[in-house]
């Protein structure tokens, strides 16, 4: 079911509210400290409802598919190979999430920890090049494009948050512990380190065109 309307963040058994949402439609996303695990059926209804609304999504932005089509976008294979490694490491599995995310990593050419937390109708258009940091924050209805980079800022230890409806263009770096407020866009081409509000565009400066001599 495609219809999830609150932005939870699950701490064993205490429920907690995330400081950002839009009102009226917020993001889905969960959270489980290193050492805490879910329930199995908890992980696996999680893990249904994240991946409908992956394909929701990679319909509604690439157009109609039938099922065996969405399994050779390259898009949603970045999804099915996040998802199911996450699924693991939500339920205290480590290693099988390891190792379908060094696979992911060797098939679709994108480098998604499995710690991420990543909200329901993220879509990764073209689906290459993507890496995503171990403590990122990614909220509902997010497009990644490729060869964009979201991490920390020279081991410092803070990860970027998204809200909710952001696109992140190709070849842009988000960095460190910065906050990319809700349907804002990056790039193309943008090194990012500071705070964006919500609603805002981030672009990199226009390159200065001179006529040959």
């Amino acid at each position: 079911a495609y219809g999830l309307t609150s932005l939870r963040i699950l701490s064993g058994t205490k429920l907690l509210q995330a400081g950002f949402s839009s009102p009226g439609k917020t993001s889905v996303v969960y959270y489980e400290p290193p050492k805490a695990s879910l329930s199995t059926g908890r992980a696996w209804q999680i893990l249904r409802e994240h991946l409908a609304a992956d394909l929701y999504a990679c319909s509604r932005k690439s157009g109609p598919l039938i099922f065996l089509q969405h399994l050779l976008h390259p898009g949603f294979q970045v999804s099915l190979g996040y998802r199911f490694s996450h699924f693991f490491h939500q339920i205290g599995w480590n290693f099988p999430a390891r190792l379908i995310s060094a696979g992911s990593r060797f098939l679709t050419g994108c480098d998604i920890h499995y710690r991420a937390i990543i909200g329901a109708g993220v879509t990764f258009p073209h689906g290459r090049g993507v890496v995503i940091g171990s403590g990122t924050v990614v909220g509902r209805d997010c497009s990644i494009f490729h060869s964009t980079t979201l991490g920390e800022h020279e081991g410092d230890g803070a990860f970027p948050t998204l809200e909710d409806g952001v696109n992140i263009y190709p070849y842009s770096v988000v960095s460190g512990g910065v906050r990319i407020g809700e349907y804002s866009r990056i790039g193309p081409g943008v090194y990012l380190t500071e705070s964006v509000p919500s609603h805002t565009r981030a672009a990199p400066q226009k390159p200065e065109i001179r006529r040959k001599q």
